[in-house]
């Protein structure tokens, strides 16, 4: 029963047709836009590019400082792990 709802407004909408002034007018606010949009001024964007990659080279350091940390902390995570599985097993064998 929807579908069928569905279907009849589609068809409604396809059959409409804009009247011609309304293209008309459609056409004269592109083309007005058009002609705005070449006197975009686009001198805040470089600067915002240029600041954000003065900032570039402090973020690589930041990640080559941390990355060998990292490593470190999950390899002795790893470690405890197995250690703790380990003893886990021990336990669990004591009992039966």
């Amino acid at each position: 029963m929807e579908f069928k709802n569905m279907a009849k407004n589609v068809k409604n909408m396809a059959v409409k047709v804009l009247p011609v002034g309304a293209v008309g007018a459609t056409v004269a606010a592109v083309s007005t836009i058009t002609a705005h949009a070449q006197t975009v001024d686009f001198s805040n964007v470089t600067a915002i590019i240029e600041q954000t990659t003065t900032v570039i080279p402090s973020i690589a350091n930041l990640v080559i400082a941390i990355v060998p940390l990292m490593i470190t902390m999950a390899v002795v995570g790893l470690i405890i792990g197995i250690f703790a599985a380990v003893i886990m097993f021990v336990k669990e064998g004591i009992k039966l």
